[in-house]
């Protein structure tokens, strides 16, 4: 597009529902960024450093037992970055907001999010980034000068550690120096392992460490094991160690019958029995029978 640059569109909505004893309250907010890219021709480049113009714009509408609320900002200024290695770059904005309307800060706080965005006047952000094709981390933050109370943005660490494909470790740290307190301190895992055989193993893993609990900690496993040349076995397992415990536990025998394929399956958590007749070209004239509330079954139109 040439000097005007490159635009992103970005269109976001949540329903948020917040229950605290017997009173509940619902919400939703609805986002809209359009936002320049630094994407095309530069200001002005120089080594490592380049300089471009920054240009945001804003909306968010919100619905809060039967209210409505409406704010939008446009943010308008020069951006530099600094390229140290092809790996480590710095960057900051310097920008001016023009913003009004509000938000139901005091009705919905949790609904209510990027509130330092929404300041009008001067405004200067930065972030360090590091990426690599196993190590991804970033720093970012920023200072609103027409702003005497809470000026500061939330200063925010990210690191991503990718030691195999499929396979993270993620933290999660929010800090603000407005209250000199963190919001968010997590870390998340996912691993899986996936054999020559079509066997995987499954882990999800999220700590909360300013609770210090964990919210998630769950194994998933399904073992595909050839007993015969046409008949294997299919085995499904989940477990939460903080949650239901066994959640999931089915153990399957697939037969290969020419151009059928018989299944025969059993859930020792429902304590029921499933048996499937499917053929290979034409999945969708297969049938069977459960023990449980499905009875019959017919996978044809």
């Amino acid at each position: 597009l040439g000097f005007p640059g490159y635009y992103q569109v970005n269109l976001d909505y949540l329903r948020l529902i917040q229950i605290k004893g017997e009173t509940e309250q619902e919400g939703t907010r609805t986002d809209l960024l359009i936002e320049r890219r630094p994407l095309g021709p530069k200001l002005w480049q120089r080594g490592g450093f380049t300089l471009d113009l920054a240009n945001s714009n804003r909306f968010q509408y919100y619905q809060v037992a039967g209210e409505e609320f409406r704010r939008g900002a446009v943010s308008l200024g020069l951006t530099g970055i600094q390229r140290f290695t092809p790996h480590f770059t710095w960057t900051n904005t310097a920008s001016w907001v023009e913003a009004e309307g509000e938000a139901p800060s005091s009705q919905f706080p949790r609904l209510v999010t990027s509130s330092h965005l929404f300041v009008p006047g001067g405004h200067l952000s930065s972030a360090l980034r590091y990426n690599t094709n196993n190590f991804n981390a970033s720093l970012t933050g920023g200072y609103t000068f027409n702003r005497q109370d809470y000026p500061w943005y939330p200063v925010i660490l990210t690191m991503t550690f990718t030691p195999l494909p499929a396979n993270t470790i993620r933290l999660n740290a929010t800090y603000n120096p407005n209250t000199r307190q963190y919001t968010q301190l997590d870390m998340t895992a996912r691993g899986r392992y996936t054999t020559e055989q079509g066997s995987y193993f499954d882990l999800e893993a999220d700590y909360d460490f300013l609770v210090q609990r964990w919210e998630t900690l769950e194994l998933t496993t399904a073992l595909k094991i050839a007993l015969t040349e046409n008949l294997r076995t299919d085995f499904n397992l989940r477990y939460s160690f903080f949650g239901d415990g066994l959640e999931q536990a089915r153990l399957g025998l697939n037969y290969d019958w020419h151009c059928r394929e018989l299944f025969f399956g059993y859930d020792f958590n429902r304590q029921e029995y499933t048996v499937q007749c499917q053929y290979k070209i034409f999945k969708e004239a297969g049938f069977g029978y459960g023990s449980g509330e499905q009875g019959f079954i017919w996978t044809g139109a």
